[in-house]
């Protein structure tokens, strides 16, 4: 039996970069993996371009929805010939951002989500967490009391109100909301494994922070959905840089590696530049509980 894995993430989580650095040791065996290739992707064309940014260290830019492309990789395990196919419908990260905000998706994204055994869930690093705490919104709202309008009594500045749009959810609500749909009636509830991915974490300051520490101090609210829903998520979280650096600051140094060894990965015993490691985890098809 083949698991269906999905590649999923808000946009500019990494998706892309991960993508074709994972393509890329599939089937150059310039590092060691416990994966390899069976087949690749029908767009190939697609994910060549990107492939050639990556190669010379330049910003794998994200992908424009307009020139969207469906995109699966199929992967065999050595040891037990377990095999599995590697989806992601959307680079860009529209197709799920717009399900978690609105709770309306395409018949083929849908079915996609009733089908997947396992997801590689992204957030970036690179990012600052994107929450707003009240206090910085009281600047919104009037004061009859104090004669203030969109400011305080001390004449701070008032700040310019804007429509509520669901689609400009912060980042972590919009995944809560998308795993949330994973299990809402009149789907069954059901156990799957899920390897949180945090991107770009060569710019991660503390040296000695796990990925699961970072995870928890700087994504609260998504550890805390996961760690409260553990009969429904079996998780592990690793840390990941595919590019191997910044760009452009460290694109000379990054040139004079081997492309296969810029990528690092961290995390559960991962080999430093096996980015199929979360993949095999999530192979096994244990959603046991598997909480750092």
């Amino acid at each position: 039996m083949t698991r269906k894995l999905v590649i999923a993430g808000m946009p500019e989580s990494g998706k892309s970069t991960f993508l074709i650095a994972l393509r890329h040791l599939l089937v150059s065996h310039e590092v060691q993996s416990v994966l390899r290739a069976t087949r690749l992707s029908d767009a190939e064309k697609h994910l060549n371009e990107l492939a050639e940014k990556w190669l010379a260290c330049e910003q794998v830019d994200r992908t424009k929805q307009t020139v969207e492309e469906w995109v699966s990789l199929h992967v065999r395990k050595e040891a037990d010939s377990t095999e599995a196919e590697i989806v992601v419908p959307d680079f860009s990260g529209e197709a799920f951002r717009r399900p978690a905000a609105t709770g309306n998706c395409s018949s083929a994204i849908a079915r996609m989500l009733s089908e997947l055994d396992g997801l590689l869930l992204f957030t970036n690093a690179d990012r600052s967490a994107d929450d707003v705490r009240l206090e910085a919104l009281a600047g919104l709202f009037s004061d009859p009391a104090s004669g203030t309008e969109g400011g305080d009594a001390k004449g701070a500045p008032a700040h310019s109100a804007v429509p509520f749009d669901p689609v400009n959810m912060p980042e972590e609500a919009l995944l809560v909301e998308l795993l949330q749909i994973l299990n809402r009636p009149p789907r069954v509830r059901t156990a799957r494994m899920i390897a949180v991915i945090v991107s770009a974490w060569d710019v991660v300051e503390e040296p000695d922070l796990t990925p699961e520490q970072w995870f928890k101090q700087h994504r609260p609210m998504l550890w805390q959905f996961l760690r409260n829903n553990d009969d429904l998520w079996s998780v592990r979280v690793y840390g990941v840089s595919a590019q191997g650096g910044k760009l452009p600051d460290e694109k000379k140094a990054l040139q004079a590696k081997i492309p296969g060894e810029r990528v690092q990965i961290v995390g559960h015993g991962a080999q430093p530049h096996d980015l199929t490691a979360p993949i095999d985890w999530l192979m096994t098809g244990s959603a046991a509980k598997d909480h750092a």
